[in-house]
């Protein structure tokens, strides 16, 4: 299985979804590969802090962002 997860976005972003990717692959076995959308440098240097070393997540940069105001 891979899953592509939206790093930047929500509530407390992207602390809280480092840590759901570094639990999630910790407990399920059957994930390939994670990739973490968002500013990659920012991504890489936060989920070394938070001890999120698994390989199978990846990093994918994205220049651009659609803000809460639009639709």
């Amino acid at each position: 299985m891979k899953i592509a997860i939206d790093a930047m976005g929500g509530d407390k972003a992207p602390e809280v979804i480092i840590e759901g990717a570094r639990e999630a692959l910790a407990q399920i076995k059957g994930i390939e590969k994670l990739l973490l959308v968002g500013d990659e440098t920012r991504l890489k240097k936060l989920s070394a802090s938070m001890g999120l070393t698994d390989p199978r997540a990846e990093y994918v940069q994205a220049d651009e962002v659609v803000e809460m105001h639009e639709s």
